[in-house]
């Protein structure tokens, strides 16, 4: 039977996940489909030949994901199937142990049992490079911004082939390229976790790649890290000039945009050549000659590698050297040698500070940062001196928070504070975060808290209360106790002590006063028991009160009783804590009278009157031994004594006990007198007189 896809009218067969025509879904999940019990479907994104993303809500933190799902596993050989799916577990397991700012993390990773495969993963708001070439009016952008986009681009490379185990994109374009709404940073994205494989291959090298950006070498079967390279020197060409080349055979960049320098040229056309060796060595090279650190005339370059380029060095212009090139040798020489950084004015040493090492280039980044008057040198400076990751800036970084006016710069702000982690920023960067400012800055603040409480392996509990605080959650403020040393004004206090002293008795407590009241005990009992271990000293019982009622309604009884117990003992006059107690017995009372252990039933009562004589439910326990032991009028005289003192906590329950007790009375009472009736009623048998026996 064929499919009707949504998206365009195109006709399918049963079997396929995407349409033929268009690549959309039809046979998607649909809305509201939950995943491993945790993951709702909210719609599709898009999706691929093997594969599948969609937007979906993590119900148990309470914040968008996304789900990218590997399907037709079955659909191939048996060998083939076999290989994908441990490709998928092993990369994703790799991929789960990566920590960068522009990958988005691995959540979680599972299957369904339908031969269909789950990559859970953070939910990036955001355009692709590819669509916002087409959205901005289907030009090429500045030199400016494909230079900054691609230094982000290298870090990450550098990042992933430095790995351990080194980790190959091999499908880098402009639509695996997300800019973030947040904070404008470039985010990579979908890392080919399910791929067409190639089994007969000797080198156990995998044929994967887009025409037009992937080089010779990886259709070949022998990616290697400067693969990415050439991919990257695609990607920019496409971005300068916004049309896509045939695949090996890239006009030079100047032909199309005379506007370009023609040192970006050189830049694009060294990553494209044709042969590994001639390429930049490593994306850490490529990365210092963006960054100006670095000069290309120094490297070696063949300049007939690229079929129809022009490869001759460009001219140097050294009256006005491009911030995009940084300074160039001869002027760098001429300075002195221990203070390279002496009357350059602000836009050089920004660009000196990509990918610098030198310390002292701080200093200079902090006085731009608190003083240029142009917002862009601001916003470079605090980029640079967050990726710096000096403790130096925390200070200057505060303070331009609080001084800075414009948007873009900002977010950066919030993004430097966020990378250097240290808790001092936190109550800054959260009264800034309240202010009237834009969703932008908002959005920038919170990834950088969160980012701190990364450090501290609490981020999503962060990214927790900020969704709270968000809806203005009120819902726990009923069961907080009356030593308020154990929680805190606030989720805005809350969330700062969480990220500054997490293992503090109060956030413990407090966090499980949060998520007992959501509901999520598990998460609850967790933080109690926390809290207890850490409060032993000061003979608190309220973390052993919570811990008692979650076993309780678990149905943990001998654990709930336990913790009460304990309980009690630290606070022996506490009324509370013998109304817990006193509950709790009774429910193991009445689960020993639903296994029929009738002894047991009336010992549980009984120990409730024992322990607790002058407790004023005392009474209607004896009400329930008098039952036990058949003395109904005993029973009725306990309950309607303790309905006599006003409601109570058994009040109903005593209520419908004497109902039944008065039925029951009232039917053997009538039961007595028509038996005595009949008894009445029923004529006495005549005796026969002997004289009659005669006859």
């Amino acid at each position: 039977m064929a499919i009707i896809c949504s998206n365009c009218g195109g006709s399918n067969y049963d079997e396929n996940d995407v349409c033929l025509d268009c690549g959309f879904f039809v046979n998607g999940l649909p809305g509201g489909t939950l995943l491993d019990n945790r993951y709702e479907i909210i719609e599709a994104l898009k999706a691929g030949g093997m594969g599948a993303v969609y937007l979906a809500f993590d119900t148990r933190l309470h914040q968008h994901c996304a789900v990218k799902e590997m399907f037709n596993t079955s659909s191939g050989q048996s060998g083939q199937q076999d290989y994908i799916i441990k490709r998928f577990m092993e990369e994703a397991k790799l991929l789960a142990g990566l920590n960068h700012p522009s990958i988005p993390r691995v959540i979680d990773y599972f299957n369904t049992g339908e031969d269909k495969y789950y990559l859970v993963m953070d939910y990036i708001k955001g355009r692709d490079l590819y669509s916002y070439i087409f959205e901005s009016g289907g030009k090429g952008l500045s030199e400016e911004q494909i230079l900054d986009w691609s230094l982000q681009v290298c870090d990450v490379l550098d990042y992933l082939h430095n790995q351990p185990r080194p980790i190959l994109h091999r499908d880098l374009k402009p639509s695996n390229l997300i800019l973030r709404d947040s904070d404008s940073r470039i985010m990579l994205i979908d890392f080919g976790l399910a791929r067409n494989v190639n089994l007969q291959s000797h080198t156990q090298k995998t044929v994967v790649g887009t025409l037009g950006y992937a080089p010779m070498e990886q259709y070949q079967g022998h990616p290697e890290p400067r693969s990415d390279i050439y991919s990257l020197g695609a990607t920019m060409h496409f971005l300068l000039v916004a049309e896509e080349s045939m695949p090996f055979k890239f006009p030079p960049v100047r032909e199309l945009r005379s506007d370009v320098s023609p040192w970006m040229e050189r830049v694009i056309q060294k990553s494209l050549s044709l042969k590994p060796e001639n390429r930049f060595s490593s994306a850490e090279e490529m990365y210092r000659v963006l960054s100006g650190e670095l000069s290309i005339d120094d490297l070696i370059f063949n300049p007939d590698d690229v079929d129809g380029l022009d490869m001759t060095p460009a001219p140097v212009n050294k009256e006005k050297p491009s911030t995009a090139r940084g300074l160039k040798a001869s002027v760098a020489l001429s300075r002195a040698a221990d203070d390279p950084y002496t009357g350059l004015d602000s836009k050089k040493i920004v660009a000196m500070a990509k990918g610098a090492r030198d310390k002292r280039i701080v200093e200079p980044l902090m006085n731009i940062l608190l003083h240029d008057p142009y917002d862009e040198n601001r916003r470079s400076a605090a980029t640079s001196l967050g990726e710096f990751g000096d403790d130096r800036a925390v200070d200057p970084l505060i303070q331009s928070l609080k001084g800075e006016e414009q948007e873009h710069v900002l977010t950066h702000v919030a993004w430097a504070l966020g990378k250097l982690g240290d808790t001092k920023a936190t109550e800054a960067l959260f009264e800034f975060y309240e202010k009237d400012v834009s969703k932008k800055v908002k959005d920038s603040i919170k990834s950088a808290l969160i980012e701190i409480g990364s450090r501290r392996q609490n981020g999503e509990i962060v990214r927790f209360l900020f969704n709270l605080i968000d809806e203005d959650f009120t819902e726990y403020t009923h069961i907080l106790p009356d030593d308020s040393s154990l929680y805190f004004p606030s989720l805005k206090n809350l969330l700062i002590e969480t990220i500054r002293d997490y293992d503090s008795v109060t956030v413990q407590f407090h966090l499980g006063l949060i998520y007992y009241s959501k509901g999520q005990k598990n998460y609850a009992l967790n933080h109690f028991e926390k809290a207890h271990r850490w409060m032993k000293e000061k003979r608190q019982p309220d973390s052993l009160l919570f811990i008692g009622k979650i076993y309780q309604e678990k149905r943990e009884l001998d654990r709930a009783i336990e913790n009460f117990e304990m309980a009690l003992k630290l606070n022996s006059s506490c009324i509370e804590t013998h109304d817990f107690l006193i509950d709790a017995y009774y429910d193991l009372a009445r689960e020993d009278a639903k296994r029929c252990l009738f002894d047991d039933e009336i010992k549980g009562y009984n120990k409730i009157i024992d322990d607790f004589q002058d407790h004023k439910d005392a009474i209607f326990f004896r009400g329930l031994v008098s039952i036990k032991q058949k003395n109904n009028k005993e029973a009725l005289k306990y309950f309607t004594e303790y309905l006599g003192h006003g409601s109570r906590k058994y009040s109903q329950q005593a209520q419908e006990y004497i109902k039944d007790l008065q039925q029951n009375i009232f039917v053997k009472i009538f039961s007595t007198i028509k038996e005595i009736f009949k008894k009445k009623d029923k004529p006495e048998p005549v005796k026969k007189s002997k004289d009659k026996r005669k006859r």
